[in-house]
């Protein structure tokens, strides 16, 4: 299959992927009040940041579970299946009942359930994404195939807080907690199913390697347990510090102004459309550079400038919008590197399962950010809380990063 087709192909899977799954984050407030009407806002955002959690877990499970298709049966067959999974669960997420339909028990479980079913899906579809564009990449440009991917899932991203924000600014906060909030997922659920119907049907020109039983699978990836975990802290701090200044001040504001303001989502929106271009940018400067010199550049830019940015984002929405402009440029050159990067490190018939295991061993953390946030911001009152997680993850991904370097020189010299 020709270099732009997986480029292509890579790039509309994870942007389909992203949109659905980023619209759960962008409507914490909402269906907190489909699940659990009668708690305070703040409660109820622990709540929804609490399932939220659970699916970070589940991206792990669905690692361990999906991504062997991806070393045995091809990269494309894991993204068919793991894109229509997703998408069925969008849709029901869609059209699930709340608390006023079958009591809050009952409601709450039921969402649960369902973005547990995304997570699942999610966990396998991501890194495959990424390491079926890198696989099929033209030479000299693993870099801006490793871009594609991430760039996608950037423009997902900025279509889910987009389509969120304009059905708050189009029909007020009445309509939108009735029925209105469904529409984004009806639209994105829709559209992956559509998709993944359509998705390349064969691994054309991809060498398979040989089936290999389950059992001599684990007791192989067990001898990897060093490398799972470098690269589980190499993809954690910007992965942590993206939930924070992304995710969380940006439900925090809202909430502060309005649970149903559109302003925070609108201007964070407005960071996503620059995202792209760094994201692209970074894939070129990585194949000119070195992608994993520019990957310690900017996991050190990074760790510079967290904690001010998490400082200043907590005054207010004009606050937000600017600690999101100072981590920009570092955050989204190493997502545009992860899939060259990450990947260079592993085996290749190893490749997608461990790689799926660590990123979204990751993501569990990053999940558990809001969490930690939320106690220690607005119950325990702690305004520096958030910046001192994202920042307890910087040492161990600039330690893990030297690891993996000296690693892979030891392992070419020995060659």
């Amino acid at each position: 299959m020709p270099a732009s087709q997986h480029n292509r192909a890579s790039l509309i899977a994870t942007l389909l992927a992203l949109f659905q799954f980023s619209l759960f984050g962008f409507s914490v407030h909402t269906l907190g009040r489909q699940i659990v009407p009668a708690l305070k806002p703040d409660q109820q955002l622990l709540v929804v940041y609490g399932i939220f959690a659970a699916g970070g877990i589940a991206r792990l499970v669905g690692s361990m579970i999906l991504s062997p298709i991806g070393d045995r049966l091809g990269s494309t067959t894991l993204l068919r299946r793991s894109l229509k999974l997703l998408a069925v669960a969008t849709l029901l997420i869609g059209v699930f009942p709340g608390a006023s339909k079958v009591g809050a028990m009952t409601a709450g479980l039921v969402l649960l359930a369902l973005r547990l079913v995304q997570s699942l899906a999610l966990g396998g579809e991501y890194t495959a994404s990424l390491s079926y564009a890198v696989d099929g990449a033209a030479p000299g440009c693993r870099g801006w195939s490793s871009s594609l991917a991430p760039a996608g899932a950037q423009i997902g991203f900025l279509l889910g807080s987009l389509s969120t924000a304009l059905v708050i600014q189009g029909l007020g906060d009445g309509a939108t907690v009735a029925w209105g909030w469904r529409i984004p997922f009806l639209l994105a659920g829709l559209l992956g199913l559509v998709h993944s119907q359509g998705f390349c049907r064969t691994d054309q020109g991809q060498a398979l390697p040989p089936p290999i039983k389950t059992l001599s699978k684990f007791k192989r990836l067990r001898k990897q347990w060093r490398r799972v975990l470098a690269i589980a802290a190499v993809a954690a701090f910007p992965l942590v510090v993206f939930n924070v200044l992304f995710i969380y001040f940006v439900n925090l504001q809202t909430m502060r102004n309005g649970i149903l303001t559109a302003q925070a989502t609108f201007l964070t929106s407005l960071v996503q459309v620059l995202a792209v271009p760094v994201l692209l940018a970074g894939g070129r400067l990585g194949d000119r550079l070195g992608d994993r010199r520019l990957t310690v550049i900017c996991s050190l830019i990074l760790a510079a400038v967290t904690l001010p940015a998490a400082i200043i984002a907590s005054a207010s929405p004009w606050g937000m919008l600017a600690s999101q402009i100072l981590v920009v440029i570092p955050i989204y050159v190493i997502f545009s590197l992860q899939g060259s990067v990450l990947s260079g490190w592993l085996p290749k018939n190893d490749r997608t399962t461990v790689f799926a295991l660590a990123f979204n061993f990751a993501n569990l953390i990053a999940a558990l950010s809001l969490i930690i946030s939320s106690i220690t911001m607005q119950t325990l009152g702690l305004n520096f809380g958030p910046g001192l997680f994202c920042m307890a993850w910087a040492p161990p991904c600039l330690f893990a990063l030297g690891w993996l370097t000296r690693e892979a020189n030891g392992s070419s010299r020995s060659a």
